[in-house]
């Protein structure tokens, strides 16, 4: 295993064809640079098991491109991203294990190709799970579990996903009580 440590530079900007980049485990610090956002072509990001902090990197929310973003166990904080530009080519949303806060946006119901959003072990999100997740006709997995501030009924849609599973932390529960074996709470 190679380790970077320290943060990434903002040199990043010169690999213009870049179109996936995976820094999984490689001990960067700080934040991204936001030079990130000059990547056009970048389709794939996943820098998870780092300790990149600072809030979601707004110009990830302004390339058109991505489909994948997994910044998954790292230090990042404030509000989830609302305004991801390319919401709906996006396939997998994977933020959990940071210290995001607030509520899950209802914007990420206009992310009509999204097959994975994983929100787990984030205990400072509050309020409910948006009713307009449940018409996500394509997400397979949705996962809340150990985001233990959400709270509340999820809408009786998401009982009736097909091929999906739904987890989440000890406040929620199905106004349906008909709901297939393949939801777990």
């Amino acid at each position: 295993m190679m380790m970077i440590t320290g943060s990434l530079p903002s040199e990043i900007a010169l690999a213009t064809n870049l179109d996936w980049l995976y820094l999984n485990n490689v001990g960067l610090i700080g934040s991204l640079p936001s030079e990130i956002g000059t990547l056009c072509v970048l389709r794939d990001i996943i820098i998870r098991n780092n300790q990149l902090s600072g809030p979601f990197p707004k110009e990830l929310q302004e390339l058109t491109g991505l489909i994948r973003i997994d910044l998954e166990h790292n230090d990042f904080s404030g509000s989830l991203p609302t305004k991801l530009q390319s919401s709906s080519n996006f396939i997998i949303l994977q933020l959990g294990g940071n210290r995001f806060s607030g509520h899950i946006p209802s914007e990420y119901g206009a992310m009509t190709a999204l097959n994975i959003l994983n929100l787990t072990n984030l205990p400072l999100l509050t309020g409910t799970v948006p009713s307009e997740l449940s018409s996500l006709s394509l997400l397979a997995h949705l996962d809340m579990s150990g985001s233990d501030g959400l709270s509340g009924m999820l809408a009786d849609d998401f009982c009736y996903m097909q091929n999906s599973s739904v987890s989440g932390g000890p406040g929620l529960a199905f106004s349906d009580l008909n709901a297939p074996p393949a939801v777990w709470l």
